[in-house]
């Protein structure tokens, strides 16, 4: 008989069972896979399937870089914490690293940044009228590139609190940082990185001060979103005036 629905988004079919040089034949042939693909069964269910490349796709032992995921979804996963330790258990001592490009108007951005963080990788939202070819081609540069680990920022002064930096920088990402200090550090900050076993870092010749209030209520949504406490993240929405799970906004219509 036909098959359950429910049972065919529970299924995960691998095209190869290993990591395959990308030749012209191979390439030909995922070409003729993306043609033949049907994405009209519904839902996404992404942790078997994450799970399932992590754990039965076979990578080279002892390399000198991860393996790399590249994952392309309009999807959600909700446990991450068991993705994040299949991608560490699995390929060579560094782990996989996953990739995301969220495509739609409604990814789950957090768990996907999540994700991607967390297993050293990036991720990058489309939105339906952007370009996805672009998006999938900086997505790929940035797995062939090399990477900066350990991203840390000598700020002149030890800061009151700090937002927190990714775990890994890749070339033409823009991360923002946001700090607090009793008083103004006595020089501009300077950004410290490691790669390839190496120690770099780079200073901006000057810093811009603005007074804009905007910039200010973002610094404080990065402070609630890392908040220890539901009480602490109240203080900070009522404090900068944010709309959140912690706080409510009343609007009030007049003739």
């Amino acid at each position: 008989g036909r098959p359950d629905r429910r049972e065919i988004h529970r299924r995960v079919r691998h095209e190869s069972d290993r990591l395959q040089p990308c030749s012209k034949d191979i390439l030909h042939h995922c070409v003729g896979l993306l043609f033949d693909t049907r994405a009209d069964m519904g839902g996404t269910e992404m942790e078997q399937a994450l799970l399932s490349t992590l754990n039965d796709i076979a990578v080279p032992k002892g390399g000198s870089s991860s393996p790399c995921v590249l994952l392309i979804t309009d999807g959600e996963i909700w446990n991450v914490e068991r993705v994040v330790q299949a991608s560490q258990a699995s390929g060579n001592a560094f782990g996989q690293r996953i990739f995301v490009v969220g495509v739609g108007s409604a990814p789950a951005e957090s768990l996907l940044r999540e994700l991607a963080q967390k297993t050293g990788g990036a991720c990058e939202l489309v939105s339906p009228n952007e370009n996805i070819v672009a998006a999938i081609t900086r997505m790929v540069r940035k797995m062939r590139g090399t990477g900066a680990s350990s991203p840390r920022i000598d700020w002149g002064a030890e800061p009151l609190w700090q937002s927190a930096l990714p775990s890994h920088l890749y070339d033409g990402e823009t991360v923002h940082v946001f700090a607090s200090f009793a008083q103004a550090p006595p020089h501009t900050p300077a950004l410290r990185w490691s790669t390839n076993g190496y120690e770099a870092d780079c200073r901006p010749d000057a810093v811009t001060r603005t007074d804009n209030d905007a910039v200010t209520r973002l610094g404080g949504a990065a402070r609630m979103a890392e908040a220890a406490t539901t009480e602490e993240a109240r203080d900070l929405a009522l404090r900068y005036q944010l709309v959140s799970k912690h706080s409510t906004m009343a609007c009030v219509l007049t003739p």
